[in-house]
């Protein structure tokens, strides 16, 4: 991925000075100077950063976190595992970056998902699964295909 000056990036807290002091894992911050595979980014004192290899820095980072409920063990065992994954990756990044939904058929999935999928690159699926299929309430027990149909293919 090619980087400008100017491109607003998320880098590892832990790459810049006084990286301890950042309060999530990654920063958002700005390139300053871009050279071959590395780039300088604005530190929080206003200071440039040492170069960072690009390979570490992200320029779009989004997580949705869906919950698929089956009604039976969700407030027992899915809202609890899903409301931690929300608390570590809050540890990762600010809250901007994530979302956390609750779905209980393809109709929801669908419904939240279609106008949304462009904002996130990474997605974590919450419910009981088999080795080729996810439990949904409604729905039963859903193979890859019908998923992708409902969701479409981004």
């Amino acid at each position: 991925m090619a980087y400008q000056v100017g491109d607003m990036v998320l880098v590892p807290s832990s790459m810049l000075e006084n990286g301890d002091d950042y309060p999530f894992a990654l920063h958002r911050t700005t390139v300053t100077e871009v050279a071959a595979r590395s780039i300088k980014v604005t530190q929080s004192d206003g200071s440039a950063s040492a170069f960072i290899a690009t390979s570490k820095c992200h320029k779009n980072i989004g997580i949705c976190i869906i919950n698929v409920g089956d009604n039976a063990t969700e407030a027992a065992l899915l809202d609890p595992l899903a409301k931690s994954l929300l608390q570590f990756c809050r540890l990762l990044m600010s809250d901007d970056y994530i979302r956390l939904l609750k779905v209980r058929s393809l109709a929801e999935l669908e419904l939240v998902w279609r106008p949304n999928a462009a904002a996130y690159s990474h997605v974590l699926l919450v419910g009981h699964g088999s080795g080729t299929e996810f439990k949904f309430a409604v729905d039963g027990w859903v193979g890859p295909a019908r998923l992708l149909q409902s969701c479409g293919s981004q």
